[in-house]
């Protein structure tokens, strides 16, 4: 993943929520499709989750080389990525990947920077993209993410 199509915020998170869609809207979106999955429920979730502004990544390494955290899903690579600070910091927390009073580190993507970053991605073995993991555990195939962007935004 570039450099350049990332943005490094350590240690607090400034909010950066200015788009239409809100965490809040994605997880009742979220809750709705887990209840009853219809086309009509993953459309609404999918153009909520592409409208924000800005996607946050949990990096791993170091400031000098941050890489994005993956998770295993049956076996296969995720990145691991959350729609609000909130998330983010919830899924740190739970996993102890939070020293105290340091914060939480966290890098954010444009979701169009994420989807032209799909090639190099698939290259290097990544399956697909989990979002919110822990809270909304909403997937979607690496493959599809670029059709999906496209189509949340006509």
């Amino acid at each position: 993943m570039s450099r350049t199509d990332l943005t490094w915020n350590r240690p607090h998170l400034e909010p950066t929520m200015s788009s239409p869609a809100s965490h809040h809207d994605i997880d009742r979106l979220a809750a709705a499709v887990r209840d009853q999955r219809t086309p009509a429920g993953f459309a609404a979730l999918w153009r909520a989750i592409f409208a924000l502004e800005s996607w946050y990544l949990l990096p791993t390494g170091g400031r000098d080389d941050p890489r994005p955290m993956l998770g295993l899903v049956e076996e296969r690579s995720y990145l691991l990525v959350f729609t609000s600070e909130r998330h983010l910091r919830s899924f740190a927390n739970d996993r102890s990947a939070v020293r105290a009073n340091d914060g939480v580190a966290a890098m954010t993507i444009s979701p169009a920077s994420l989807a032209d970053l799909v090639p190099g991605l698939v290259e290097q073995g990544i399956t697909g993209v989990l979002f919110d993991q822990g809270h909304n555990d909403v997937a979607a195939p690496l493959a599809a993410l670029g059709m999906l962007y496209d189509v949340t935004h006509p």
